[in-house]
């Protein structure tokens, strides 16, 4: 039984170390903040995670899309935890990688950061 409670606390921080390679560099809390917070990351893909500085944040796959909306915490070991409103919520890892801002989700798949700029509006 013990080995069973320790699997199913592992497993989540298995999953997320899956796409995090040994190469990359972690960030802590406060360099999230630093980087991330009253910023707008753009993707390669188009999509747009937004990080304000008071703790909200909004995902939108393409400008034109309405936005999933929510707050976001970070964590020491490189990760950035959001709560949506709708009650979902998720954990993504940030590292640098080769001098570039990657995000690497839960699943393991990697998304390079193209852009990240103040927020404007």
């Amino acid at each position: 039984m013990r080995v069973l409670i320790s699997a199913l606390i592992l497993i989540p921080a298995m999953a997320a170390a899956q796409g995090v390679r040994e190469s990359d560099r972690l960030l802590a809390a406060n360099d999230l903040v630093d980087r991330l917070g009253g910023h707008v990351a753009t993707f390669y893909d188009g999509s747009t995670a937004q990080y304000a500085a008071s703790g909200d944040y909004s995902y939108r796959y393409t400008p034109d899309d309405p936005a999933f909306v929510g707050t976001y915490e970070t964590a020491s070991d490189s990760r950035i935890c959001v709560t949506f409103e709708n009650g979902f919520d998720r954990c993504d890892t940030y590292v640098e990688a080769s001098g570039r801002l990657v995000l690497v989700t839960a699943d393991g798949l990697r998304f390079p950061v193209k852009t990240l700029e103040p927020i404007t509006r």
